[in-house]
């Protein structure tokens, strides 16, 4: 009686097995590098200034309020760099423009699309106050510097974000 011999249906199997490993490509996750504090059980409520909180509101539509204002999104980060860089912030130690922060309330139903063109427009505002800053106290710009001033120019414009739904 014939018979089929079945030991290189597992070679074969196992050749298959390693090409398609090979040959796949495994997409990186993409996403928002963003550095979050660790964990406590115990919260203390943070007390902030009105003068020092500017507040983003993101519509589920898209409209974007600044301070209740309907703002465009490509001017986001012209009022972000005017409620930092205060002049009048400056005047009191409660008002130090260290503490300024970005209180930004997104919309369940918002896109996050928007979302993203609402965080670029904040982080885009803080890299030009940074790149500022760096001109006046190093005379290059943010990217050029050393660890130790980057450090310096983030201690001196530091962000804060406060997120919530």
């Amino acid at each position: 009686m014939p018979r089929v011999t079945a030991s290189s249906m597992a070679d074969i199997a196992f050749l298959l097995l390693v090409f398609f490993l090979v040959c796949t490509t495994i997409q990186d996750d993409k996403g928002i590098k963003v550095l979050l504090p660790p964990y406590t059980d115990h919260t203390t409520p943070t007390v902030i200034s009105e003068r020092n909180l500017l507040r983003i509101m993101l519509g589920p539509a898209g409209q974007v309020r600044v301070d209740q204002r309907l703002v465009p999104v490509e001017a986001l980060s012209e009022h972000v760099i005017e409620h930092v860089t205060n002049p009048l912030r400056k005047r009191t130690a409660a008002s130090d423009p260290r503490k300024a922060v970005i209180s930004l309330v997104t919309s369940r139903d918002a896109s996050y699309s928007d979302y993203l063109a609402v965080y670029d427009q904040v982080l885009s505002a803080y890299q030009q106050m940074r790149n500022t800053q760096a001109f006046q106290d190093f005379g290059v710009a943010y990217m050029d510097l050393t660890t130790s001033q980057r450090s310096r120019v983030q201690d001196l414009i530091p962000l804060r974000i406060s997120e919530a739904e």
